[in-house]
């Protein structure tokens, strides 16, 4: 009673109409890929009736048909900073260092390059998605294929979709015969 629509107290305390940005890691939305750095506006408290409503709030996208119930926690107010903790840059080609895994119906072996797509969960993760993969992993296994020896221990070729485990080999140079 007397409560002027739009009035309601909203979760980090933002306010209907702010701009925030998305600051989490990508995620598929009903066919909408929420990406790192998404701008866009709160439009009311969330109702996904799940009981985790006070720690979210709808935020309508541009490219959006609805709006999308988000974590107050994974927006921010200024734009997100495009280099990540542990000095990941969104954007950047890195090669995957972790366990085979299956993932999305596909198998991620070691040294699969991906694209780093925003923050992981963790202080020292990302989350990286790679070809043909519909959503994102999140990931602390990943290097600059710049830091890496010439011949990683687990290089990889692609053949059939399946990628297959190359083993370095030992290369001896032979000396040529003396005259």
């Amino acid at each position: 009673m007397g409560q002027v629509c739009g009035s309601a107290a909203l979760p980090g305390g933002l306010k209907e109409k702010d701009t925030v940005f998305y600051a989490g890691p990508e995620q598929l939305l009903e066919g909408y890929m929420l990406k790192y750095g998404a701008e866009g506006k709160v439009v009311g408290p969330s109702r996904v009736a799940d009981g985790r409503d006070p720690e979210r709030v709808l935020v309508k996208f541009p490219d959006t048909e609805s709006p999308v119930a988000c974590f107050f926690t994974s927006l921010q107010t200024q734009a997100p900073p495009m280099e990540l903790k542990e000095g990941w840059h969104v954007g950047e080609t890195v090669v995957y260092l972790g366990d085979d895994r299956e993932a999305g119906g596909k198998r991620l072996c070691a040294g699969m390059p991906c694209k780093v797509v925003g923050p992981g969960a963790e202080a020292s993760s990302v989350a990286v998605q790679f070809p043909g993969l519909g959503e994102p992993i999140l990931t602390a296994n990943v290097g600059r294929p710049s830091e890496l020896p010439d011949c990683a221990a687990a290089c990889w070729l692609e053949a059939c979709g399946t990628p297959l485990r190359i083993q370095p080999q030992k290369v001896l140079a032979k000396s040529k015969p003396s005259k």
